[in-house]
């Protein structure tokens, strides 16, 4: 689909010489007001009751440092903070008040403005996420708990509602949370005197926290408005009567950027459906957080945001300056962290890549079982030694030949059975279909390439030998496994790392023989395992 023509800087210059008599407060006119809340051009003193053309012209918006949210390029918001100025219609809104609070410690990111026009209404607008750890961090947090923002939106608009007048309520990103969770909650009395809310794009509520009922007193005066492309709004959906979804200048997420909005002479610029790439993330994502407990969604956002901030990064800006050497300590940190924070990362990919299939699988009674005393890791490993030590020199040939093949497979069902989801779309899976392609032909190509198989064979067992050693090191390094345990693993950390350099310059004729060792610990070291299961199961006081 084509890219819009016009975006909100065009409706401010459009509109710029009608007031608001002359054209009535509209939808659109929201976005411009949650997005002029973006810039900090209200935290001098002797702010209240200055109109925005005031406010602005003695700020120094030029400073990229004023724009308080991350894309959309600084041209563009200078760009629309100076058609706000030299409006007439929004340049005559006044600023009523002002409340900001930053907490790293805490990890709170919240500012929130009362504009106001003459004696006819007054619209709270709510901030989204900015450039601070802190607040992203805030963002997350929603998955697991209320947060200290929402309870400060909820502060705010308690304070300034003004029953008097018409009072519009609205935020972008995590703005129209706190807009939709302030009307949500205020008194009944106070609630009665919204007249409308605003949610742009935001996400909505962790059903285990919130008690979403609660909207049905707002959702008939609620305006949900999404980018085709939308993924943050779709987090924890909330489902509206009106809901818009309107198009873009930017692709994929960046069409969060509220600036990049499609608007016409008549209003927003909408379609009538999401963009289905959208929807299969946000399938992705709706199943990874499902099937993580609320308890282990905080650990792991904790310690997430522990790690992004280990060398004194305030800012995500901070992160990307320290460049490679940063992202390795964020890596070494990452490695440190809980068994369920891992668990959580590597679900991700995991529910992307196979549907769930293997997590399925591991809540079965028998896996459970297995899992608990190593009986499926001894098995597996004796099983595995048999391969070797029967294997011929083509092992490489035959373990790449059916780790492709078997990849490829579940590739093709999984997306087989999203295209079937989708009522047969094949735009839908359009990533997928690509990957299995992909696949495919490189099975075709090992089938006739005998050096190609090699060749990735080697870099097979090579990649798995290391990413063993890293398993094992770590299995080494826990003291609360049994020592007998321990000593086990690092013997198999140094093997493994042995192994590792070998398969990388081995030649083809020399195969066999390192198959053949390989095989021979395997099962040794699978038997020693078995017999320290059996025992841990009839002795489990002394395990």
């Amino acid at each position: 689909m084509a890219k819009p023509q016009y975006t909100l800087v065009d409706y401010v210059r459009w509109m710029g010489q009608l007031t608001f008599e002359e054209m009535p407060f509209c939808e659109t006119d929201a976005l411009v007001l949650c997005e002029v809340i973006y810039f900090d051009v209200f935290s001098t003193e002797d702010v209240q009751g200055k109109t925005l053309s005031e406010l602005i012209r003695r700020a120094p918006v030029e400073d990229s440092n004023v724009v308080k949210c991350l894309g959309g390029g600084i041209q563009r918001h200078m760009d629309f903070i100076r058609a706000v100025e030299n409006s007439r219609r929004f340049g005559m809104v006044t600023l009523q008040k002002y409340e900001e609070t930053l907490d790293h410690i805490k990890s709170i990111q919240f500012a929130a403005a009362v504009f106001g026009y003459k004696d006819n209404w007054n619209f709270i607008s709510y901030r989204g996420t900015d450039d601070t750890i802190a607040g992203w961090k805030e963002d997350f947090m929603i998955a697991f708990t209320r947060t200290p923002a929402q309870e400060m939106a909820l502060d705010f608009a308690e304070k300034n509602i003004d029953e008097h007048l018409l009072n519009y309520v609205g935020g972008h990103s995590k703005g129209g949370n706190l807009a939709v969770y302030a009307a949500a909650m205020l008194p009944k009395k106070t609630q009665k005197s919204v007249t409308h809310i605003y949610d742009l794009d935001g996400p909505g509520f962790c059903g285990e926290v919130f008690d979403k009922s609660l909207l049905n007193h707002i959702s008939f005066k609620t305006t949900m408005i999404i980018p085709k492309f939308s993924v943050i709004g779709k987090l924890f959906e909330l489902e509206f009567p009106d809901t818009k979804i309107v198009t873009s200048n930017e692709t994929a997420v960046m069409q969060h950027e509220l600036l990049s909005w499609g608007v016409t002479q008549n209003g927003l610029d909408t379609v009538s459906e999401n963009d289905p790439h959208a929807e299969n993330i946000n399938r992705i994502i709706d199943d990874w957080i499902e099937n993580i407990s609320q308890q282990d969604r905080k650990i792991f956002v904790n310690e997430l945001f522990d790690v992004l901030a280990s060398d004194g990064a305030k800012t995500m800006t901070d992160i990307m300056k320290k460049g490679s050497d940063g992202f390795e300590k964020i890596l070494f940190q990452a490695v440190r962290s809980s068994r369920s924070t891992k668990k959580a990362a590597a679900a991700l990919p995991e529910q992307a890549l196979f549907g769930g299939t293997f997590r399925n699988l591991k809540q079965t009674k028998i896996w459970k079982t297995f899992a608990k005393y190593g009986l499926a890791q001894s098995i597996g490993m004796a099983a595995t030694g048999v391969l070797f030590i029967y294997a011929n020199e083509n092992i490489l040939n035959v373990a790449s030949m059916i780790f492709i093949t078997t990849l490829t497979l579940i590739q093709i069902g999984l997306t087989f059975k999203r295209l079937r989801e989708s009522h047969w779309k094949i735009q839908s899976i359009r990533e997928r279909l690509y990957l299995c392609i992909i696949l495919s032909v490189l099975s075709i190509s090992l089938l006739f390439k005998n050096e190609a198989m090699f060749i990735m064979g080697s870099m097979i067992f090579s990649i798995s030998a290391f990413i063993t050693a890293v398993y094992s090191g770590m299995k080494t390094a826990d003291k609360k496994n049994p020592i007998f345990r321990r000593i086990l693993s690092g013997i198999e950390t140094v093997l493994c790392i042995i192994y590792g350099f070998s398969f990388l310059f081995i030649p083809q004729e020399t195969v066999f023989a390192y198959s053949l060792s390989i095989g021979s610990l395997l099962i040794i070291d699978a038997a020693i395992r078995l017999l320290f299961a059996i025992w841990e199961m009839f002795n489990p006081q002394k395990h």
